[in-house]
This record gives structure tokens, sequence and C-alpha cells, in this order.
């Protein structure tokens, strides 16, 4: 039977304070992105991070030892928010040229010439031409 004021809702309700926490430690390892996509991600994480953690010290002051699930609802619904933003953006930044299979198509071309000229062990150059001339 469901007891709002077990030892499991305080478990989830430390365990999601430690994921705001998580989120803001999180966003300031991100401190060194220069694009405005990496400072976006940096900005919803840390913000996300407070804001679960500002959640927590508003709805444990106003609702005291009745605080039951409330904070577990709010948690929830920002941890959500803040995954789907973050890891539409990290996509996007981290995605780079290989989304379009570019970077894959232009080794295995360059494997393929290397093979054809050859070369005993493709991907290997041959370092009898070294050094090489431009």
């Amino acid at each position: 039977m469901y007891n709002p004021h077990a030892v499991f809702i305080a478990l989830e309700n430390v365990g999601y304070a430690m994921l705001g926490g998580a989120f803001l430690f999180l966003g300031g390892a991100l401190a060194g992105g220069s694009s405005r996509l990496e400072r976006a991600v940096r900005w919803v994480l840390t913000v996300g991070g407070a804001l679960i953690l500002a959640a927590l010290i508003l709805a444990a002051a106003i609702y005291r030892a009745e605080l039951d699930y409330r904070f577990e609802v709010m948690s929830l619904c920002i941890t959500w928010l803040v995954l789907i933003v973050a890891g539409t953006l990290l996509t996007v930044v981290f995605g780079g040229p290989s989304r379009s299979g570019a970077g894959v198509r232009r080794v295995h071309h360059q494997r393929a010439d290397r093979a054809m000229k050859g070369e005993r062990h493709p991907g290997v150059p041959d370092r009898s031409t070294w050094p090489r001339e431009p």
C-alpha cells in the first residue's frame, strides 16, 4: 500500500536532488564551450539543476512534513525537460560532419586508394616515399 510518508519517497527526493546537483556540475564542466550551442547546453543544464534544487527548498519550506510526492512531480517535469533539450543540443554539437557519413566515406576512399597503389597493408603509409613532397 502506498504511503506518502515512507522512506522510499524520501529516498526518491534525495535522488532527484542529487540529479539536480549533477546537472549543475555537468553545466560547470562544459564551461569551456565557445559556440552558441555549447553555451546553450551549459545554460540549460545549469538552470535546470538550479531549478530542481530550488524546487526542493521551496517545496520543503511550503509543505514541510506534507511534502509527499509534490517535489517528485516537479523534479520529474524539470528533469525530462532538461534531458530532452540538452540531449538534442548535444546531438547537434557533437554530431558534426559524421551525421551525413562524409567523414566515413572519406576514410574509406583513402584506404581504397592506398590499397590500389600496392601498399602491403591498407591504411599504413609506404615509408619508402617519406618525407612526402607537397
